[in-house]
């Protein structure tokens, strides 16, 4: 085999527009391209980009037929005004395995985009009424995902509809007899959606030394932290008695009393429980 001097190759090299050394030629070997100013291209460099291209591919590829769901709250969920609430929404890939992803905005159709971005924290800043939820995860690869929960109820703790009962105790001093009497009635309280009044009312029947007195209670309820205070009217069909209200609220239950002396002495007591959280119009 003959052997090509320096020099030739050196000429065909330079024939060809390509600049090689006099180092790299005697060395044996080319290291690399140079352009007219003298700089090398490294194909390392090239190598790394396509990686680079191939990476992001395949993690576009990872979100093909994702899904992505509302975990907290649920559909019909109560959320109590003001109390931090968890709301998490996860992306799962197309074999149901959760991909970390939190790129997800939130919205309600009561108060529009209000939360912070992200697929899971806590937050009590929604304003009172029934919200439909939407999640939404712009993906990597293009997607638009979206879940909405419906009927997310926000209000107070203590608010809805209270049933039970009223019993009362009179005694009446007149032309110097004294009538003792009682009744119990059932009653209806609507607690407001803030939680801070209460509207009821109630009737019984006073057995008064034979006759029947058909009486009425109506009840407007003051609320604030477990404390009920306000004012029981008492309608004894031939004159009104407007009488302090003193009570509490807590876990569902509502009770309270009220009592005064004089011409009319009397005794009330009210024991309601919530059964609903719906608060109807009255």
């Amino acid at each position: 085999m003959h052997k090509i001097t320096p020099l030739i190759l050196l000429f065909a090299c330079s024939q060809s527009g390509t600049r090689i050394s006099e180092t790299d030629v005697q060395d044996g070997g080319i290291t690399g391209n140079q352009d007219e100013s003298g700089a090398v291209d490294d194909p390392s460099e090239d190598d790394a980009e396509d990686d680079a291209e191939d990476d992001a591919e395949d993690d576009f590829r990872r979100f093909d037929g994702a899904t992505l769901e509302v975990i907290s709250p649920r559909s019909g969920d109560f959320l109590a005004l003001d109390e931090p609430a968890l709301f998490e929404a996860v992306v799962f890939d197309a074999d149901g395995q959760r991909l970390n992803f939190e790129d997800i905005t939130w919205s309600s159709d009561v108060d529009g985009a209000w939360a912070p971005v992200g697929d899971l924290f806590e937050d009590g800043s929604l304003d009172v009424g029934s919200h439909a939820l939407t999640a939404i995860a712009a993906l990597p690869n293009g997607d638009r995902l979206a879940y909405t929960i419906g009927g997310v109820l926000v209000q107070h703790e203590d608010a809805g509809t209270y049933v039970g009962d009223v019993r009362v105790n009179l005694t009446l001093d007149f032309n110097g007899q004294e009538f003792i009497t009682g009744c119990v009635g059932s009653t209806t309280v609507i607690v407001d959606a803030f939680g801070e009044t209460g509207i009821g009312d109630s009737a019984c029947v006073l057995n008064l030394n034979g006759f029947e007195i058909e009486t009425n209670y109506v009840f407007d309820l003051a609320l604030r932290e477990e404390q009920v205070g306000g004012e029981a009217m008492v309608d004894l069909d031939f004159f009104e008695l407007p009488y302090a209200f003193d009570g509490r609220v807590s876990e569902g239950v509502l009770t309270g009393a009220w009592s005064d002396s004089g011409f009319v002495d009397i005794e009330g007591a009210l024991d309601a429980t919530r059964i609903s959280r719906d608060i109807p119009d009255l």
